[in-house]
């Protein structure tokens, strides 16, 4: 009998997502010249296929329905496992999943990892299904009461300018670490997207009216206390953009304005949204870390816009992790963020 070939793709993963030429070889040449790089090769999508039929429709565990992957309804699933998030794998109302190791029952299927995804060719746009899966139930309270059809009276273009301004040099507890071409964008209330995604400008806005509310500066006086309908017409614009399926934000974007709504309702007191808030803006890391410099190996990389982006990926990781961490120690908030993050956090200290 002859022995079993195993078939691989013809380029390695680093090849792939270089787009550069590879031998094939284990480890290729263009691995094997750089001795930090690991040559692996991703399996092929037929090695993977199973016949069995596909789960029932909302049989899928939490973190499968909203990543999008396929699950085989195991408890924990076999995605949950490779992502080391098996502690996150709940199903809803009565279906409970199979333990793992047990029969597979009339409607299993066996579930397929994210290495069936290319390198390259996942979406950069983020699906909704990475959206707080709450939303309205936890942002909207702030809208409650409160036109939002319109500017406020204090919505004049000076006043905006003026908060954003405000954001930009006195918001350093937000953590928003961007370019200085982005910074003047915003600034300028650039809403164009070339330079920066528009949403950042009524993100801006909201925060500002934030730290104007709490400032001792006589500027803002005439703010206290009066906030909250111009809050709801910015948190309004924010939610329109989020939910528009022409102007979703990039997978950086999301991460970055994930962590700054879910530092804003943490502010409001509202625990429930934060945690949404940090938790999408995980699910965002995880499903698009090679995009954000995130990955368990990641060469050095001589592209300069590439390594900016990298970097501020990197920072807003990193700044989830303090952010956590506060909430942790001032209103004892349980852990929120995937362990797989905390590990990359640590690797990025190494």
């Amino acid at each position: 009998m002859n022995d079993l070939q195993i078939s691989r793709p013809s380029a390695c993963r680093w090849c792939r997502r270089r787009k550069i030429r590879c031998d094939g070889g284990k480890p290729c040449s263009p691995c094997a010249r750089r001795a930090s790089l690991v040559c692996e090769y991703l399996p092929s999508k037929s090695s993977l296929a199973r016949s069995e039929p596909e789960l029932p429709k909302g049989a899928a565990c939490a973190p499968c329905r909203q990543r999008k992957r396929k699950c085989d309804g195991m408890r924990p699933c076999l995605p949950c496992k490779n992502r080391s998030c098996a502690d996150l794998c709940k199903y809803r109302g009565n279906s409970q999943g199979r333990e793992c190791g047990s029969g597979r029952g009339e409607n299993s299927s066996v579930g397929m990892s994210e290495v069936d995804i290319p390198l390259g060719l996942e979406p950069v746009v983020i699906p909704k299904a990475v959206f707080p899966t709450n939303l309205h139930s936890t942002f909207m309270t702030s809208l409650s009461g409160y036109r939002t059809s319109g500017p406020t009276e204090h919505e004049t273009a000076a006043e905006l300018l003026s908060l954003r301004i405000l954001f930009l040099n006195d918001g350093w507890e937000y953590g928003l670490n961007v370019s200085r071409q982005k910074r003047e964008a915003m600034a300028r209330g650039d809403t164009s997207g070339t330079v920066v995604h528009p949403i950042f400008i009524p993100v801006c806005h909201l925060v500002g009216y934030v730290l104007a509310s709490h400032s001792t500066s006589a500027r803002w006086n005439h703010l206290k206390g009066q906030t909250a309908a111009a809050e709801a017409v910015q948190s309004s614009l924010i939610l329109q953009i989020l939910e528009s399926p022409t102007a979703a934000p990039d997978p950086l974007t999301c991460v970055q304005v994930y962590k700054l709504l879910a530092i804003y309702t943490g502010q409001k007191g509202d625990l429930r949204g934060f945690q949404e808030f940090l938790g999408s803006a995980a699910n965002a890391i995880l499903r698009h870390e090679n995009l954000l410099g995130l990955e368990d190996s990641v060469a050095p990389v001589q592209d300069i816009p590439v390594r900016k982006l990298f970097e501020e990926g990197q920072s807003a990781l990193a700044h989830m992790v303090y952010v956590e961490m506060a909430a942790g120690i001032g209103v004892k908030t349980p852990p929120n963020l995937p362990p797989v993050l905390q590990a990359k956090f640590g690797r990025l200290a190494e």
